[in-house]
């Protein structure tokens, strides 16, 4: 009686490497997926007093979702709109580029915000910090036609700086320009050395014991020293995005559960 057999499948030490190669590179664009953020663009423009029409935040929180900022000089709000050491993309998936420890990007980027060259306000240096206030329409409170009052532009097309800033180009106030709307991150920003910064806080108040009753002695009072300015420690807590984490990890254990089916070697029943 002849019984089937299955021959094995022979696979080269050059065949594994290359699976686990491309599998590498699987995961951490899988990573780099997860944990991207948006940058787009507002769908319909604001004149220079957007502040007293409810601000650039709320417009972007009311078309894209409550995670998102304008990137524009702020000024009620001074936590970075940009976070640093971040990928951000376009809508359409595409790299725009990686931010900086200082919460700027890097130029030239990999790909603009937008394909179509768009003016957008942002009252920015080409470094995101704030440009001085007569070119952020004094603080985002007036749309005056004066010469001297005008809002810092950026171009949506632009890899270069100018996507930020466009070598101090201007617009008057009462210009209607969109500008950008960021994607939040979901990781709250903590000072380093927290514990350190707590511990040096609580060695600089002393908690003398209760004096002891004495007639005609008046109490005193427990002389507790005020910490540091420079003592504290400041949490920014921000949306939970924990969710696209878990979706990434899933993709990675499946990807890894193919690569060892297709490359283990099946033995005769």
């Amino acid at each position: 009686m002849n019984f089937l057999t299955i021959q094995p499948i022979k696979i080269s030490r050059g065949e594994i490497l290359n699976k686990k190669i491309s599998l590498i590179i699987t995961v951490l664009l899988c990573l780099s997926f997860v944990s991207a953020l948006k940058i787009q663009v507002i769908s319909e423009g604001m004149r220079g007093n957007m502040n007293i029409l409810g601000g650039a935040d709320a417009k972007c929180q009311a078309e894209y979702g409550d995670n998102y900022r304008a990137l524009v000089a702020q000024f009620e709000n001074t936590d970075p709109v940009l976070n640093p050491n971040t990928i951000y993309t376009r809508a359409d998936g595409k790299t725009i580029g990686k931010t900086n420890g200082n919460g700027c990007f890097s130029f030239p980027l990999e790909n603009p915000v937008f394909d179509q060259k768009i003016t957008v306000w942002t009252g920015l240096e080409a470094d995101c910090t704030n440009i001085k206030t007569t070119y952020d329409c004094y603080n985002w409170t007036t749309k005056s036609e004066e010469a001297n009052i005008r809002g810092a532009i950026g171009y949506t097309d632009a890899v270069s700086s100018d996507m930020i800033s466009v070598n101090g180009t201007t617009f008057q106030c009462s210009h209607n320009v969109k500008f950008y709307c960021v994607e939040q991150g979901s990781e709250p920003a903590v000072e380093e050395n927290p514990k350190e910064e707590v511990k040096n806080v609580t060695q600089n108040i002393t908690q003398p014991a209760a004096p002891k009753q004495e007639p005609n002695v008046t109490q005193p009072k427990a002389n507790v020293s005020s910490a540091p300015a420079n003592n504290t420690v400041k949490v920014e807590q921000k949306a939970d995005n924990s969710w696209m984490w878990i979706v990434g990890v899933v993709v990675v254990i499946i990807i890894a559960g193919i690569w060892f089916a297709a490359t283990r070697k099946k033995k005769p029943f």
